[in-house]
């Protein structure tokens, strides 16, 4: 089973605080190479991890991430 990935997408939070816009900044994907959606907020439940790896980053560039099962 694949796990879910969540992300924030730093250049967004950015680009909203200096243009005053609201762009969802969370990025959900399934699985390391999954396609990812955008939100504002994602619930859940059950069990995870949240991860620190510089030396070995997701594609999108991202080196902190929570992996859900």
């Amino acid at each position: 089973m694949k796990k879910t990935i969540l992300v924030i997408n730093r250049n967004i939070v950015r680009s909203n605080k200096k243009h005053g816009t609201a762009t969802p900044p969370i990025r959900v994907s399934y699985g390391k190479y999954g396609k990812p959606s955008y939100t504002d907020t994602y619930e859940f439940t059950g069990t995870g991890r949240l991860v620190y790896d510089p030396t070995n980053p997701l594609p999108c560039g991202a080196t902190a991430w929570l992996e859900l099962d």
